[in-house]
């Protein structure tokens, strides 16, 4: 005769022991970030904390757009050439560094 408890928790009831539940283990393959070619300087990033400082600039031209109207555009920048391309524009808030 099997055992069966009764768990509670955040307002749900879950039986425990009787045979209703059962689990299976399965090998899950997923997509991850690898690396990043820079498309200024085609330099290759890998690593956590470097990949970690890129930026991907994903968007739709409007109407009149530069870019052409309705143009997908798309743009992966290392972050050194983040600082050349912007660095000139950008405010510091120097309070806010650990």
């Amino acid at each position: 005769m099997s055992m069966c408890f009764l768990s509670c928790i955040w307002g749900l009831v879950i039986l425990e022991g009787v045979g209703m539940i059962i689990y299976k283990t399965e090998m899950v393959k997923r997509r991850v970030f690898d690396k990043l070619i820079c498309d200024r300087c085609k330099q290759e990033v890998m690593g956590d904390r470097e990949l970690q400082e890129t930026h991907s600039i994903r968007f739709t031209g409007g109407y009149s757009s530069v870019f052409g109207d309705g143009s997908d555009v798309s743009c992966d920048l290392c972050q050194q050439c983040i600082k050349k391309l912007i660095g000139d524009f950008c405010i510091y808030n120097k309070e806010n560094i650990l």
